[in-house]
This record gives structure tokens, sequence and C-alpha cells, in this order.
């Protein structure tokens, strides 16, 4: 259920509820511009999460997001925290509407810490809009690790505005880095991870390379996960392979799972495959 707002001026908040919330995952910049796998193969988390609550500034622009229980009028008293012990984030923006620093908020509304130790992200852009660094902070403001072990994140962007290469620093100095390299219709066919000292390594899902192939229009059909021996290798998840079927109207039907030696295997989660069908305005039915 959504109850929009009909005036959006000033410290107007609109409520959103949901059954399945997005998963935290840590990291913006490992998110929007990875092609790791995703967790297809698991059972998603139950929350207890069922309202999300917002203010709006006077441009529209979402300013604070707050986490609630149910469906009562007083938000004060549903108040509840994800998995971190956070309630809610509150957005500082630029004069462009721009996301410049999110801080983590308590059931008081103070600013608080994940379990990583981070109560607040900064966000850099370059003059075309894109986010080119991110640094992680604790309390006191000061770089601190988040869920990837990362501290901060500096991203260089090619003339055809894609993400082409991203630094991970774990310190002030010491960076680990992704290299991307796309396809003639921009689409990311291939992701490498390198150590510090410019060799190919792993990263944490247990892979130093993924590379994709695409439809022909355009969607993902299969991912292939590599070691730094350039091998197959198996992922964290259980698989080396993961192949995507999709029907006419481009809706996902099939996701399968393989193992080094390209044969059927079942993920970590004891999964081998996904499949699913759809009513005539494309909802997921099963």
């Amino acid at each position: 259920r959504r109850d929009d707002m009909s005036e959006l001026n000033g410290k107007k908040s609109c409520v959103v509820d949901f059954r399945l919330p997005a998963e935290d995952s840590g990291s913006y910049f490992i998110e929007k511009t990875s092609i790791a796998p995703e967790n297809l193969f698991s059972v998603p988390e139950k929350t207890k999460i069922k309202r999300h609550s917002y203010e709006r500034n006077h441009d529209g622009y979402i300013t604070q997001v707050t986490y609630h229980s149910n469906n009562d009028e007083d938000l004060s008293a549903t108040i509840i925290s994800d998995a971190d012990g956070i309630f809610g984030v509150q957005y500082t923006l630029d004069s462009f509407g721009r996301i410049i620093k999110e801080k983590y908020l308590g059931s008081y509304g103070q600013l608080v810490c994940n379990r990583y130790g981070v109560a607040q992200h900064e966000y850099e852009y370059n003059n075309e809009g894109q986010i080119i660094k991110c640094s992680y902070m604790n309390l006191n403001g000061n770089l601190v690790h988040n869920s990837f072990g990362i501290s901060k994140t500096e991203t260089t962007i090619d003339k055809e505005k894609k993400v082409e290469v991203i630094k991970l620093y774990y310190g002030i100095q010491s960076h680990n880095k992704i290299v991307n390299k796309y396809d003639s219709y921009g689409n990311l066919i291939e992701q490498s991870y390198y150590n510090s000292e410019g060799k190919l390594s792993c990263n944490r899902e247990g892979f130093a390379r993924v590379k994709c192939s695409y439809d022909f229009n355009g969607f993902i059909k299969e991912q292939s996960f590599y070691g730094k021996d350039g091998k197959l290798c198996y992922t964290k998840e259980g698989y080396a392979k993961v192949l995507h079927q999709r029907d006419n109207d481009g809706n996902l039907i099939e996701s399968s799972c393989y193992g080094v030696d390209l044969n059927r295997c079942y993920s970590k989660a004891g999964v081998s495959c996904l499949t699913y069908k759809y009513d005539s305005n494309g909802c997921v039915t099963e």
C-alpha cells in the first residue's frame, strides 16, 4: 500500500508499505556497477519491517526515510530497526537534488552506526552527475571499513560515460581495483578484480573475473566466473556458471546454475534451478 500526498512541500511525509524490501548490499558502487552473481539461489531473509515513511523537501526530494512495523498512524510508536540496528536514513542533498551525504538514524533520530561501525556516507560527483567518490565514515566522521572492508571508493568514467575502473581503498593508500570491459552496445561483459600489487585476485565472492553474454534484447543470458588462474571456478554460493532464459516479453522464466564441469549443480542453498510463471499482465504468479 502506498499513501501518496497531494502536496509534497515542506516536511510532508508519505508512506510505503511492502512485503519484500530491497536487500541491503552494503556498498553503493559494488551494487550499482558489479555483475557479480545476484544471490538468486538462496532463500530471502524474513523482515519485521512492513512500512517505510518518507519526508521530502520543498522540491519533492526525499530527505529522510524511517522503518515501521505496522500501519498504525502513530509513526513514533511503530518505528523499528533493520538487522543492523538502523531505524532510518537521513539524506543531505546538493542544489541539483543529488545525495551528497546519508546518515543512519537511531530510534530517536540520533546518528548511529551499523554493525560495521559505518554511520554515514559521503558522495562526490563529476560534471555529468555521476558518482566518482564515496567515503564511509564513523560517528566522528573518520573513515571506517564497510561490510566489504572498504573505506573509500574512487571511480574512473570513460568517454562513453561508463564506469571503467573502481579503486577500492582499505586504508589511506592501499587499494584494490575493479576493471570493467564493455561491448559495442555498452553492455558490461567482463569485470576483473586486482589486488594492491596490480595482480588478478579473488574477491570476497570467491572469483577473480566474471564474464557475461547478452541476448538480442540486451538481457544477460549467461554469467561465468573465473579464478585468478583464468579457469572456471566456484563462487562462494556454489556454482561456476549461471544461465538465464526469458520469454518473448523479456520476462525471466528460468535461471539455472552449473559447475566447473559445465554440468547442472546445486548451489550452497541446495537450489539448482529457479523457474517463473507470469499472468497476462507480466506479474509473477508462481
